[in-house]
């Protein structure tokens, strides 16, 4: 006999579930004997355990069809009262469930506040992603960009600050930033190479203009 499928119940079983539970509050079906590490309740039939909710469901419900589960309306798993279960898909179990993909599909805003509306939701790799949050990491990644507007214009802002420019001036006059100066001026490429980075220069400092 499987779980799950046919089971002819005596009238002696009808009678063993019925010693097993109390009815508590909202009419919950509270199993009082053994219960599963899961918290669900335990019943036997032909020396076999069954759960018992899925006993309730057959012997007062009919069979639990084909692919489909058990979900407890009530949220208490030792309920065994049939007028609380549904058979449902697994998957629908488990957003239904006290689990982190249920909590997930509850959530109404972004971790930023922003409303999981239509138009600012979208799916990635088959999680809800935020619009409004990916446009501004969009952003962002284009402000950090070295030759973008924002960025030039951070540069022209930072380097006038007092405090880097002596911090620069310092570095420029220490015996070792002249020892390494020397050696680049001794490399047989660098002519090209200083040459390369005064256009690099000029064409970052045109485009800084234009920002203002």
């Amino acid at each position: 006999m499987a779980e799950g499928g046919g089971i002819t119940f005596t009238q002696m079983d009808v009678a063993r579930f019925a010693s097993a539970y109390e009815v508590g509050a909202n009419d919950c079906w509270i199993w009082t004997r053994r219960l599963s590490p899961k918290g669900y309740g335990e019943f036997s039939l032909l020396s076999k355990n069954y759960r018992a909710h899925r006993v309730a469901y057959q012997m007062f419900v009919g069979l639990i069809p084909e692919g489909l589960v058990l979900d407890h309306i009530c949220r208490v798993r030792h309920c065994v009262n049939p007028a609380h279960l549904r058979a449902i898909t697994a998957g629908e179990n488990v957003l239904c469930g006290e689990t982190l993909a249920a909590a997930n599909k509850a959530k109404t805003h972004c971790a930023h506040g922003h409303e999981f509306t239509e138009e600012n939701t979208y799916r990635y790799r088959g999680e809800r992603r935020c619009r409004a949050c990916s446009m501004a990491a969009n952003k962002r990644h284009e402000a950090n960009r070295s030759n973008s507007p924002a960025r030039l214009a951070w540069r022209k802002e930072y380097a006038a600050r007092p405090d880097v420019k002596d911090r620069r001036a310092s570095l420029k006059n220490s015996p070792a930033y002249k020892e390494k100066a020397r050696e680049r001026e001794s490399q047989p490429d660098m002519k090209a190479k200083r040459a390369l980075w005064a256009r690099e220069r000029r064409l970052r400092a045109k485009q800084a203009s234009n920002v203002e």
